[in-house]
């Protein structure tokens, strides 16, 4: 309860799901990120708090999608 208000209250997450994984109790959280440096400050909360199992999904929108694909060449 507490510890989960006070690590999405830092991380102020986009979006919060809350649902079953995997028989477990889960947490999905849309977190705008610039870049894959920051992953490891948005697990480590997880982690060293609550112990928990942390995967990282990158997605992008459809403009971050085109200009991708244009450095494709």
């Amino acid at each position: 309860g507490p510890t989960i208000q006070g690590i999405l209250q830092k991380l102020k997450p986009e979006a919060v799901y809350a649902h079953a994984w995997d028989g477990r109790r889960g947490l999905t959280l849309v977190v705008n990120a610039p870049d894959g440096a920051m992953l490891p400050s948005l697990a480590e909360p997880f982690w060293l708090h609550l112990g928990a199992r942390v995967e990282a999904v990158p997605v992008m929108n459809a403009e971050e999608l085109a200009i991708g694909l244009s450095r494709l060449g």
